[in-house]
């Protein structure tokens, strides 16, 4: 019997979630619903399979088949944080520099970047993708 090393659990406890992760996950637990497992366990394992699986079909509606190649979940709790993070990547404000960073609004920031993202709730939890 192989032990799971991440669970779906550990994966949406993160406030930022790479679809490969899911995929793989999946993939592991399809190898092993083979296998001679407890019923609760394999209750457990086809229950994470199906949400993959409802993320994977819902998110495909708006992302394209991107799941295989990277569709990254950001928890509407970390949106804000996200935003300033895109920002700085971009080049549209420098990180290091006080001004003009600790004058801008921020969450209306967020929010405005929030147009381009399509949310879905996993698990009682928002997140925003693109």
């Amino acid at each position: 019997m192989s032990v799971r090393t991440e669970s779906l659990s550990d994966i949406l406890s993160d406030t930022r979630i790479d679809s490969r992760d899911l995929v793989e996950l999946r993939a592991d637990l399809q190898d092993q619903m083979s296998e001679e497992l407890p019923d609760k366990i394999q209750e457990e394992i086809a229950e994470d399979i199906a949400t993959i699986t409802d993320i994977e079909t819902e998110a495909e509606q708006y992302a394209g088949d991107n799941m295989r190649d990277g569709i990254f979940f950001i928890a509407r709790i970390d949106f804000v944080e996200y935003a300033k993070e895109l920002a700085d990547d971009i080049g549209a404000i420098p990180a290091e520099v006080s001004w003009p960073n600790e004058h801008i609004e921020w969450q209306a920031a967020a929010e405005a970047l929030e147009q381009d993202y399509t949310e879905i709730t996993i698990k009682g939890r928002e997140y925003l993708y693109r």
